[in-house]
C-alpha cells in the first residue's frame, strides 16, 4: 500500500470487486488522500466522516467492507454527536464492523439510533460496550431481537449504565424486539425507579 498512500487519486471506485477485510484494512490507511472512495454498496466521503457531528446512514444498505472504512474515519472524529443506522434491511455484519472499528473512539455521542435492522441482541450490546464512554442522551434500538431472541434484565442493565451518573439518558426506545426474558421488565422498572 505505500503506493497508494502517496497518491494524488482523489476519487476510487473498486464497487463489484468483492474486497476482502484484509484489504479493506489498507485502504482505510491511506483515506487521508482520497475525497470519495466506492468498496461495494455505498460511495464514501472519508473527510466527511472525519469532521461530521453526525453520521446519517439511514436507509443505507452497508456492506462490511462499508462499515470498516467509515469505522476507520471516526476513530479520527472528536466531533461526532449523532449516528443513525436505523433502517428496514438487516445490517448484522456491518453493524458488527462498525462495533469493533469504534472501540475507543473519542467522540461525544448523544444519539445512537439502530431501530428496524434487526441485527440481533447480541449484535447491539456487543455495540453498547463499545459505546460505553459516550454521553448517550438518545438511544433507539427498536426492532433488533432476531426470531425468538428475548430482552434480557442483562441487556437492560447495560442500557441503563447509560442513565447512571446523570450523563443523561432522556429517551430510549425499545419496541418490537419480541417478549421481554424473565427479570427484564422488572430490571427497567427499577433502573427508572433509582
Amino acid at each position: 500500500m505505500k503506493i497508494l498512500e502517496t497518491t494524488t487519486v482523489e476519487a476510487l471506485d473498486i464497487s463489484g470487486c468483492k474486497v476482502q477485510r484484509a484489504g479493506v484494512q489498507g485502504y482505510s490507511q491511506m483515506l487521508g488522500s482520497l475525497r470519495k472512495l466506492t468498496l461495494e454498496n455505498v460511495e464514501l466521503e472519508p473527510k466527511q466522516y472525519s469532521e461530521s457531528t453526525a453520521l446519517e446512514l439511514v436507509e443505507q444498505d452497508l456492506c462490511e467492507a462499508d462499515a470498516v472504512v467509515i469505522a476507520s474515519t471516526l476513530r479520527l472524529n472528536t466531533t461526532l454527536t449523532r449516528m443513525d443506522l436505523s433502517g428496514k434491511t438487516q445490517q448484522v455484519k456491518a453493524v458488527k464492523a462498525l462495533s469493533e472499528g469504534l472501540e475507543g473512539c473519542k467522540f461525544p455521542l448523544r444519539e445512537l439510533l439502530v431501530s428496524g435492522r434487526k441485527v440481533g441482541l447480541a449484535t447491539i450490546s456487543s455495540l453498547l460496550h463499545t459505546l460505553r464512554g459516550c454521553p448517550l442522551e438518545r438511544i433507539d434500538l427498536s426492532g433488533n431481537a432476531k426470531g425468538n431472541e428475548r430482552v434480557t434484565s442483562e441487556l437492560v442493565a447495560q442500557i441503563m449504565r447509560f442513565a447512571d451518573g446523570g450523563s443523561g439518558l432522556r429517551t430510549l426506545r425499545l419496541g418490537d424486539n419480541g417478549a421481554w426474558g424473565d427479570g427484564a421488565s422488572e430490571a427497567l422498572v427499577e433502573a427508572l425507579s433509582s
